[in-house]
């Protein structure tokens, strides 16, 4: 029996992994102090690579977001992904089953969330909040868990060409 495919086990990723080449997880919140600066360099620099990508005659574009939320309520999540998020992909607050499977399976939630995850044991969680996961689509592959830090520190030109090369290995 092979694994589940990660459209399979999360419904919510099925059309960002057919459509992009990338598909960044953010796992973020609106509470997370963390996370202020980093969900406005996240939006500029995601708007900036759909203005890179929109020349581009491939099939599958480059880069793409799912935003993976530890907000308290879906009312806070809606209100956080319409007034700081870009237009990219969010699972719903509604899909509380599937958010807590993602979270379990990629082992990123927020330090409060850990011990009702079961993520509070050594290992358990492996990062935090803010966390830009990146997979790559084609073989469902975790590419970096840096995504973070390389659109913090690179140009969005840098950042995908990094990201680009990470691909071919």
């Amino acid at each position: 029996m092979s694994p589940l495919s990660l459209s399979q086990q999360f419904p919510s990723l099925t059309i960002p992994l057919q459509t992009y080449r990338i598909v960044g997880l953010y796992f973020a919140s609106s509470w997370c102090p963390d996370c202020s600066p980093v969900t406005p360099q996240l939006k500029k620099f995601y708007s900036k690579a759909l203005m890179l990508q929109a020349g581009t005659s491939e099939v599958k574009k480059n880069f793409e977001v799912v935003y993976v939320s530890s907000d308290m309520n879906a009312k806070q999540m809606e209100e956080y992904y319409k007034t700081e998020h870009a237009a990219w992909s969010f699972v719903p607050y509604s899909h509380s089953d599937e958010l807590m499977a993602m979270k379990r399976f990629f082992q990123v939630c927020a330090g409060k969330e850990a011990p009702g995850l079961g993520m509070s044991g050594p290992g358990a969680r492996l990062s935090g909040i803010p966390t830009l996961l990146l997979l790559d689509s084609e073989n469902e592959r975790i590419l970096s868990r840096d995504g973070v830090q390389d659109i913090m520190r690179l140009s969005v030109e840098e950042a995908l060409h990094k990201w680009d090369t990470t691909l071919a290995l």
